[in-house]
């Protein structure tokens, strides 16, 4: 079961809300239709990954490892990165972007560190200057 999920506001109009969770044990949840793409963190047995999530047309099940944590970014609607159109994430066709470090992951050539859940609202506007 998940436990301490915390969502805030953002101040960005392009973010709907910034999220984290953690996990005491594994276990399955329900991932609900939505027309949003969403960017996650995840850190799990020392390991950090970023994934791009895209819209869902149905109600689906996903599985999640013990001990792990989560710090996700729910853009608003409408809103995509460029790179990752949401029709090619569609339905659980998530991308996990490469690592470039321990801190960094790659997106269309750049090395970008990982956002916490208290400067997601940052990366989100270093994101929205680098795409103009």
């Amino acid at each position: 079961m998940f436990i301490n999920i915390e969502e805030r506001p953002s101040d960005s109009a392009l973010v709907e809300r910034v999220w984290r969770a953690q996990s005491a044990s594994a276990g399955t949840f329900f991932s609900v239709a939505a027309s949003h793409v969403e960017m996650v963190v995840t850190r799990h047995r020392g390991q950090i990954s970023m994934t791009l999530r895209g819209p869902e047309t149905k109600m689906t099940t996903a599985d999640y490892p013990a001990d792990s944590d989560w710090i996700g970014v729910r853009f608003a609607l409408g809103t995509f990165v460029p790179a990752l159109l949401p029709a090619n994430l569609l339905d659980r066709r998530d991308v996990t972007l490469p690592g470039a470090s321990t801190r960094a992951f790659w997106l269309n050539g750049s090395a970008w560190e990982y956002p916490s859940f208290e400067n997601a609202d940052v990366f989100v506007s270093r994101l929205i200057r680098r795409e103009s």
